[in-house]
């Protein structure tokens, strides 16, 4: 998709974010073209902006499992999703998070699934989404905080954060973890949000 995407444009977007940011709204519409939302019926169906929202929720809860995870646990994270953030009864978000998780995993070429197991199709994909989450329902000074305190310490959110925020920032805050903290991160916060590499996706506040 991203040889296509050069073909009838003759460059990339300059960063990777917004590369990426393309083959997901891309993906997505093509799924919806090709049936996506008639399979998933009224209850399910969306726009690309909510299913990449959903896929984003998925993403930033695989990415801190931190574990190889069977389709309970990826049906689980997004009845999750459906209760708390989309307002479905419990009971009902579980039957929707099945049938959502099965046909994203058949249609959408971004979450694949065999077997009734789930993988994005690509780790950056799922860095990418699970950044785009943080930022928008987090925000950059609580992920910051959250950083210097657990996150900066696991490896699989390294890739993530570097999606979100300026190279070689993310370096930069792991060697400067300190008492300081609470003077530290508002000073960052301030200095990363003028080069955001998320940016030109989401507001970086």
């Amino acid at each position: 998709m991203a040889a296509k995407i050069y073909k009838e444009k003759q460059s990339l977007p300059p960063q990777r974010s917004a590369l990426y940011g393309e083959l997901v709204d891309r993906a997505l519409n093509r799924a919806i073209e090709n049936g996506l939302n008639a399979e998933l019926g009224d209850k399910l169906a969306a726009d690309p902006t909510l299913h990449e929202l959903r896929l984003a929720y998925l993403a930033q809860r695989m990415t801190a499992s931190e574990q190889a995870l069977d389709s309970e646990s990826i049906e689980g994270f997004v009845a999750d999703h459906f209760q708390n953030n989309e307002g479905f009864p419990r009971v009902l978000a579980k039957t929707c998070a099945k049938q959502w998780s099965e046909r994203m995993g058949r249609c959408s070429g971004l979450l694949i699934g065999k077997q009734r197991i789930y993988e994005f199709l690509h780790s950056t994909v799922r860095e990418y989404l699970a950044a785009k989450y943080l930022l928008e329902n987090e925000g950059l000074q609580k992920m910051l905080q959250d950083y210097w305190h657990s996150r900066g310490t696991r490896e699989s959110w390294r890739l993530p954060y570097r999606f979100a925020l300026p190279h070689p920032m993310v370096q930069q805050i792991s060697l400067m973890r300190s008492p300081g903290l609470s003077r530290t991160v508002p000073r960052l916060t301030s200095a990363i949000r003028k080069n955001c590499l998320l940016s030109d996706v989401v507001r970086c506040v």
